[in-house]
Parts: structure tokens; sequence; C-alpha cells
């Protein structure tokens, strides 16, 4: 969750994308995608505990999040 200047809103990536499934993969097996997000500047606070939680088409799956956490603020040099 972020701060903007319309409240606490969560940061949210959305897109759509296809796989086809070749005719050599037998129907129902499950393919993999391979996904990248670039993202500017988060405001998150240095030093907690964030997670990142994928959600497609408004299902969830076990795994399907991942926790992280920000550097400390760097002391101020005297």
């Amino acid at each position: 969750m972020v701060e903007t200047p319309d409240g606490t809103h969560p940061v949210e990536v959305r897109g759509e994308f296809n796989v086809s499934r070749p005719s050599t993969v037998p129907e129902g097996t499950p393919i993999d995608v391979a996904l990248a997000v670039n993202l500017g500047p988060l405001p998150l606070e240095p030093g907690n505990r964030f997670t990142w939680r994928l959600t497609i088409d408004g299902n969830v799956e076990e795994g399907w999040a991942l926790g992280f956490t920000t550097r400390p603020r760097p002391a101020a040099e005297t």
C-alpha cells in the first residue's frame, strides 16, 4: 500500500497476455510465461517488510506472493 493524493492504495500493475499451446504439447499441460515488470521509484518506508501478491482474474494461489525488505535508511554523514 502506498500513500497517494487520493488516499492509500495498493500498487497495481495491470495487463493482458495470451499463451498458445504448441501442437506438440498435450491439452491441459501447464504452460509457464516469463513476465518482467519495471517500476519507477516507490515511496516505501526504509527498513520495513512488504509483500508482492499476484492476482489473476481475481484468483490467488499459494506461492503467488513474494516478501521483501527495504534497505534501512543510510546513516547521515557527519
